[in-house]
């Protein structure tokens, strides 16, 4: 990544402060002046507390009322009638680990063996270890680690020996967080229905005749809910005619669809002008229908607010004149209704496109989204808990409309990918998400995305096959490792678990044949692997009419699943290749839903 924009230059030496995310802080100015302000990217700070939680006390100290991950930089503190009297102080953030294992109970005869995971994430990285009550496991003939010792496999159980509590703790700088599981070993004589069976959680698949749920463990179809269903916990009070889950008579239509809390899935049907929830667990079956505006099409979860967002087309024809509509509650076991966000002068706000950041293993909030307008040189920031806008940020000076946005937690970075209107050209930049100050930009085309680690920012050309890799360190710098060309053109692109390393493998598929592209983000290897058992001719996909999009899965599974050009199908992506292969069902809408045996 370029340099930041310069500040003017102090020779200041900076004051180190290391704070662990969700306390307060308070940053004491050590300069002798009548008045004191703070800057940040030169961008002046002032009370805030609504929106970012900063405070300027009356004698020149700057207070955070709950640190986060986008507070880490540098805060200048200077004085008011004389700028070049200043202090330089340079916050990290440090952040417990956040530990997830699966199973959380498991039973298996005698002799089989017991396979263990988990994953750790946290700023530093933390460093995992297993333990069987208070004894730590090693690595033996009897216990293999794999996976950077995150997965354990204890070979041959024996029935007093294994069966126990076993712990996975993560350690970093902030603490040590620990979570167990349950395991039990059953004598021969034991009856298998005792025995605990292996999850990998479901893919739901939304199609034209329905929805149909997948175990990719076992390549069975778990369960399917026609068109034509009607059975629905809560009816509407108006209803012209019966309830059912399409139209009658029609094929269904579907927007996109969001995982909500542990129960349910959230999920759009711009031909209806509503939203279904329906039962993430067992019967996966639809439980009401949510009114929405015109075309209901995209939609987030915003978990710590439990809120949906809604991005509504309206008239298929119109362009920019987007509704967004909020469903407040979204996890609670109520009947919902759908909410405008505020008004803007006397009616509801038209615009292009919504911006809000998926949710990260490191369990930052981002409390702020952002707003496009048809044409507009800019972006229009809005607060995601009072759903009405706070800021307007101009991109003029760059004579660019923005068109991709990516979060990235540590040091608060917002990416902006943004095309001049004049002639095409293509820049990112980069926001201080604090400030709303562009502090560098560089000459870049594609869409740009966040590992969920934070660790990598990755910039796809969808045209040109080319992938931008940036490695984030955990002081929030940013800095651009690799390029790599690896396909003609690209369908989607995803992240899932790497085998190889901690952290996250990139996954693309092509757009010109079956193949689905694995990329170490470390060092750039690139693997890839047929994407169907069917072998057809590549002169079949010119031109493509399949969007490849990828279901990846969460982070204690391996399976990922995307359609090809005949066949839907799942891959397990550590062992490379195809597990399971089912007829197409021509569906751009598939979400994985983690095993109820993940904690």
């Amino acid at each position: 990544m370029p340099s930041p924009v310069p500040t003017p230059d102090t020779k200041v030496e900076a004051i180190t402060t290391l704070a662990s995310a969700g306390n307060g802080l308070e940053l004491k100015c050590g300069i002798e002046a009548d008045a004191v302000v703070w800057k940040k990217h030169g961008a002046q700070l002032s009370d805030d507390k609504r929106s970012h939680q900063l405070t300027v006390f009356e004698d020149g100290a700057l207070f955070f009322s709950k640190v986060g991950l986008h507070h880490i930089g540098n805060y200048t503190c200077m004085d008011a009638e004389n700028p070049s009297n200043t202090q330089v102080h340079r916050l990290q953030v440090q952040t417990m680990p956040k530990v997830s294992v699966t199973p959380v109970t498991q039973s298996h005869l005698h002799g089989l063996d017991i396979e263990l995971k988990c994953h750790a994430e946290g700023v530093p990285k933390p460093t995992l270890f297993w333990s069987k009550g208070d004894e730590p496991l090693y690595s033996s003939k009897h216990t293999t680690f794999y996976y950077d010792g995150s997965h354990v496999v204890i070979h041959d159980a024996k029935v007093d020996e294994d069966a126990g509590t076993y712990t996975c703790s993560a350690h970093n700088q902030a603490g040590t967080t620990r979570k167990s599981v349950s395991v039990s070993v059953l004598a021969d004589k034991a009856s298998t229905s005792e025995q605990t069976h292996k999850e990998a959680g479901t893919f739901v698949v939304f199609h034209s005749q329905g929805v149909t749920a997948y175990d990719p463990l076992r390549c069975l179809i778990r369960h399917k809910v026609t068109g034509m269903f009607g059975n629905f916990k809560f009816i509407p009070d108006a209803m012209e005619g019966p309830l059912t889950l399409c139209r009658p008579d029609a094929e269904c239509e579907w927007g996109s669809a969001v995982r909500v809390g542990k129960d349910f899935i959230y999920v759009s049907q711009p031909d209806q002008n509503r939203v279904v929830v329906m039962e993430a667990e067992r019967s996966w079956l639809p439980l009401q229908v949510i009114d929405t505006d015109t075309r209901p099409s995209k939609m987030w979860y915003v978990k710590h607010l439990d809120q949906v967002w809604v991005l509504c087309q309206g008239q298929i024809e119109s362009e920019g004149n987007n509704i967004i509509v909020v469903i407040r509650d979204a996890s609670q076991h109520i009947q919902h209704r759908s909410v405008h966000t505020k008004p803007v002068g006397n009616r509801f706000d038209m615009v292009q496109d919504l911006f809000i950041a998926p949710q990260n293993d490191l369990g930052h909030e981002f409390d702020f989204g952002y707003v496009t307008h048809k044409n507009q040189k800019g972006l229009f920031k809005i607060d995601l808990e009072d759903m009405e806008y706070t800021k307007a940020v101009d991109f003029s000076n760059y004579g660019c409309i923005p068109t991709h946005v990516a979060f990235v937690p540590i040091g608060g970075h917002v990416i902006v990918q943004c095309v001049s209107a004049a002639d095409q050209h293509s820049l990112q930049l980069t926001l201080d998400y604090l400030t709303d100050t562009v502090i560098s930009t560089t000459s870049l085309t594609g869409k740009p995305m966040t590992s969920p680690d934070s660790r990598h920012l990755i910039t796809a050309d969808q045209f040109s096959g080319r992938v931008t890799v940036a490695s984030i360190s955990e002081e929030g710098n940013m800095e651009t490792t690799y390029e790599v060309t690896v396909s003609a053109s690209i369908s989607d692109v995803a992240f899932m678990p790497a085998a190889s390393h901690h952290g996250y493998d990139l996954i693309l598929t092509s757009a010109d044949d079956d193949d689905v592209i694995v990329m170490n983000l470390i060092t750039g290897k690139v693997e890839k692997i047929p994407g169907s058992m069917y072998l057809g001719s590549s002169q079949s996909w010119h031109p493509s009419a399949v969007i490849r999009h990828i279901a990846a899965s969460d982070t204690l599974s391996s399976y990922l699943m995307t359609p090809s050009m005949t066949s839907l199908d799942i891959l397990d992506i550590n062992f490379r290749q195809v597990a399971c292969e089912f007829p197409d069902s021509q569906s751009k809408v598939i979400l994985h839903i983690p095993s109820s045996q993940t904690s």
